[in-house]
């Protein structure tokens, strides 16, 4: 079988991871019972979208050995699903394949809601019954999954919060919330509008808003619609071709059967005339009687009769023998005619589901159509919107240099203050200086007049004593003159 339509395998994870991713961007992720049905594939996909660690449980010890040798690293482990030796809270993401055997075993769903952090969620599908997942368009499911009502139930009581979207296949698969807006998509030539999986969110707190996501499937697994058309029409060819060497057999047989039937019709006129001559010479050899010549006669006649009926007895082993094989052909033209009967029916059917997977085929070539014009819608506005992105982006890209450029002027303005502030520094420093030179300069004047006071008392002490000394000596003794004209 191809790996897009293996059971719960690439084609029915990656679409869930797609639409988790923003929730296991550099988280650390547990992925459990995903290992053998993807090959270990779906988890190495995990760490190249953004995990940053990532460990794979599952039971099959085998796969599980495959894939730590093909895919094993310091982020990626790939080991037995047994739990206990794990850290209570140690991961972020719990992604579960199917929650089916986890829903009817809740001791083991406690185990895993044990394994996930305070922050974290827990992940994990559930197929609906009302439902068409893509890989049941090759298999069929064995038993029956439990109700989307068990589901919450079974929940409920490890995580406050339980969010639920539906995964439903258009050439791929459309993931949406419930409570939010889907991605706008004409399903009126689906018979059936049920989604394939519930997928829920569990975790303590609410999630955080994920985006609607449509994720499309590589096409090359519908050729193995085409692949099983072709059977059915070489099987059909088949029919026709036995049909039609049947219908020579019985022909053929339907031939001999006439020519058995002439054969008989030419052997019973002889019959008769046989049995006319064996009258007519039983009548002379009773007549013939009694003389030497009727007994010679009568001789002749005795053995012109047993030859007679041993001709007869021949003749009627002939008959028996052409009306038994005239029996054994009429039971081989029965038979012949029952498989022709079959045959025509069963090329019949052979036709009816050949036209029914060619209608398919063409529903399934409308769809693919209009899904790869929608593409090419998304392209189209994608393109547009690469575009603005683009304007957005020069756009970001002036405001950079224009803030590089605010930047380089505010770190010039504050080289500036820096230099500003160190010469009010130096000022303020130079002012202390100065203000401490003129207390001294104060203190030096305040000394100098104090000096000048005390020589000027000093001064006229001198004086008044002079003056005193010269009223005592001399009396009538005429004042020295100095030659300025004051006294000396």
């Amino acid at each position: 079988m191809h790996p897009t339509f293996r059971r719960l395998g690439t084609s029915e994870l990656l679409p869930r991871y797609i639409f988790a991713e923003s929730l296991f961007a550099r988280r650390r992720v547990l992925e459990v019972d995903a290992v053998a049905t993807t090959g270990g594939e779906s988890a190495r996909f995990l760490l190249e979208r953004g995990a940053r660690t990532v460990v794979a449980c599952d039971a099959d010890l085998a796969a599980v050995a495959a894939a730590q040798k093909a895919h094993g690293g310091a982020s990626l482990r790939y080991r037995a699903n047994i739990y206990d030796d794990l850290e209570p809270g140690g991961f972020d993401l719990v992604l579960v394949a199917d929650l089916a055997p986890y829903v009817r075993a809740p001791t083991l769903l406690a185990e895993l809601a044990r394994l996930v952090s305070r922050q974290g969620y827990l992940i994990g599908g559930l197929s609906n019954t009302a439902g068409l997942a893509l890989w049941q368009l090759m298999d069929t499911e064995e038993g029956v999954p439990p109700t989307y009502g068990q589901l919450l139930d079974a929940l409920s009581p490890h995580f406050p919060h339980v969010e639920v979207a539906t995964q439903s296949p258009v050439l791929g698969y459309q993931l949406a919330f419930e409570k939010g807006d889907g991605l706008q998509v004409d399903g009126s030539l689906i018979r059936g509008s049920e989604a394939a999986y519930y997928v829920v969110v569990a975790g303590a707190e609410s999630a955080r808003v994920v985006d609607p996501t449509w994720v499309q499937l590589p096409p090359e697994p519908l050729a193995f619609t085409r692949g099983k058309l072709d059977e059915v029409a070489q099987r059909a060819k088949g029919w026709e071709e036995r049909t039609g060497r049947l219908k020579e057999s019985l022909n053929r047989l339907r031939a001999e059967l006439t020519d058995r039937e002439n054969e008989v019709v030419q052997l019973k006129p002889a019959l008769e005339i046989a049995r006319d001559d064996v009258a007519r010479l039983t009548a002379q050899l009773e007549q013939a009687r009694g003389t030497p010549e009727t007994t010679r006669e009568r001789d002749e006649l005795s053995s012109r009769l047993r030859r007679t009926e041993l001709e007869l007895q021949v003749a009627l082993e002939r008959v028996a023998d052409a009306d038994r094989r005239l029996g054994q052909q009429r039971l081989e033209l029965e038979a012949a005619e029952r498989s022709r009967k079959e045959s025509e029916v069963q090329v019949l059917g052979a036709q009816e589901t050949q036209r029914l997977e060619r209608a398919r085929r063409e529903e399934l070539n409308t769809t693919l159509e209009e899904s790869r014009e929608r593409l090419t819608q998304a392209y189209t506005q994608l393109r547009e919107l690469q575009d603005e992105l683009a304007s957005v982006r020069v756009e970001r890209e002036k405001d950079r240099l224009s803030a590089e450029r605010a930047r380089e002027q505010s770190e010039e303005l504050r080289r500036q203050v820096e230099a500003a502030r160190e010469r009010e520094l130096r000022l303020a420093e130079q002012y202390s200086t100065s203000l401490a030179a003129v207390e001294l300069l104060k203190s030096d004047v305040a000394k100098a007049e104090q000096a000048r006071q005390n020589v000027g008392v000093a001064a006229a002490l001198a004086r008044r004593g002079r003056g005193a000394s010269v009223a005592r000596g001399g009396g009538g003794l005429p004042a020295r003159v100095s030659g300025g004209g004051g006294p000396a």
